[in-house]
């Protein structure tokens, strides 16, 4: 087995090969060599050029202004820390909320509230494009693709209060 199927296989590829035998999906990864990294070694050399040339603006101008500690003022005060703390806020509440309820349930709510709050968009439209979100994530996502979904907290215990008649799959 080489590396790269091994991680294939430890992160779950055999989840949208979910009905195959292992031998067709062996077949299928011998068949395309992907281990073989020969072709993206010119990435290597653009990252090593963007930061020599990143490096170098960065000491013309630190020379520019005088110092570095000059540089760092004056990019501060052109920060805007407001908006860079509410944006990280949204990312840490969007982690820990799809942790505790699950990514089914608040993806669409996380989708309602950044178009009434930053796309400016009215309540029944965000709640209207909210719900068609929701039918993409559950019909393509996870009823057609397999896609694995990360298990809540709410799903650990709220799953069993579910009625017989309402399926499982459409919240976790």
């Amino acid at each position: 087995m080489r590396p790269i199927q091994f991680q294939f296989r430890a992160f779950g590829y055999d989840a949208v090969c979910r009905n195959r035998p292992a031998k067709q999906i062996d077949a299928f990864l011998h068949q395309y060599d992907i281990t073989d990294f020969s072709d993206t070694w010119h990435l290597v050399w653009i990252a090593l050029y963007t930061l020599l040339k990143d490096s170098r603006d960065l000491v013309v101008t630190v020379r520019n202004k005088g110092s570095l500690g000059v540089f760092c003022q004056e990019a501060a005060a052109r920060i805007y820390f407001t908006k860079m703390i509410q944006f990280f806020g949204y990312m840490i509440g969007v982690l820990v909320l799809t942790l505790l309820i699950g990514q089914k349930i608040f993806m669409p709510i996380y989708m309602a509230i950044y178009l009434i709050r930053r796309g400016q968009y009215r309540p029944k439209l965000a709640v209207g494009y909210a719900f068609g979100g929701y039918l993409v994530l559950v019909a393509f996502y996870d009823r057609a693709m397999h896609l694995l979904w990360h298990p809540s907290w709410l799903d650990s215990w709220a799953s069993e209060l579910l009625s017989d008649w309402l399926p499982r799959w459409l919240f976790f």
